[in-house]
């Protein structure tokens, strides 16, 4: 599924994510594509309109893929007409607070997604602060938790804000800002209804099977068990 031609321009990227339907940022399985191998790795990082870290940014934004650590712990962006079907597929029925009281998550997790719901588009020091976990010694459990919520769909990265001092002069790394994939979904007007899990099963691997080795195939059948 690999390919020579590389994409210079945020459109053809848009174009690709439609197409391909879940693209991780990073090659994460074989023979499969990933933002980095579809683009050159000298516009990564220049800050310029070719600079696919950018965009990263711009796909949740414009509604066109949900991004967040959806698979094995790494970045993945997910084409918004695959995100009802997906959410289905590694998402939970039950929600956050009662996942919860069933001992499913953690506190911090829970505490953290009632937080998000409240403050959409929260950055991610200002989540800290709110939820108390902004000492240095506190940052693992808050990066544990944050990680599950996306891990479960229960959140997604709704973009990157640049960090400003008091003069509003940039300072720093970009910041990570969060939205529930309930208020991501409903903003782009994407199904937000629950979605048979068998449905969505048979929709993902169909879409797969088209698009798939058959080495990257099995990859993706034993980690979404489909």
């Amino acid at each position: 599924m690999q390919t020579a031609i590389k994409i210079e321009r945020y459109e053809a990227a848009i174009d690709a994510i439609k197409e391909i339907g879940i693209l991780p940022l990073s090659p994460l399985f074989p023979d499969y594509p990933s933002l980095e191998s579809l683009t050159n790795k000298a516009d990564w990082y220049t800050e310029t309109e070719r600079d696919p870290w950018l965009w990263r940014a711009r796909f949740p934004a414009d509604g066109v893929a949900a991004y967040g650590k959806f698979l094995k712990k790494k970045s993945i962006l997910i084409s918004s007409q695959l995100v009802p079907a997906m959410k289905a597929v590694i998402g939970h029925t039950a929600s956050a607070l009662q996942r919860y009281a069933d001992g499913l998550i953690s506190t911090t997790a829970k505490d953290l997604y009632r937080l998000i719901e409240e403050n959409p588009g929260i950055e991610t020091r200002a989540l800290r602060k709110l939820s108390g976990l902004s000492a240095t010694e506190q940052k693992k459990e808050y990066d544990l938790a944050i990680t599950e919520l996306q891990a479960g769909m229960d959140i997604v990265i709704s973009g990157v804000k640049q960090r400003l001092n008091d003069n509003g002069d940039k300072n720093g790394w970009n910041s990570t800002s969060f939205e529930t994939a309930e208020h991501w979904m409903g903003t782009h007007r994407i199904e937000a209804s629950p979605t048979d899990r068998g449905v969505a099963e048979r929709h993902i691997q169909d879409w797969l099977q088209a698009r798939c080795s058959e080495a990257t195939m099995k990859s993706f059948v034993k980690l979404l068990r489909l």
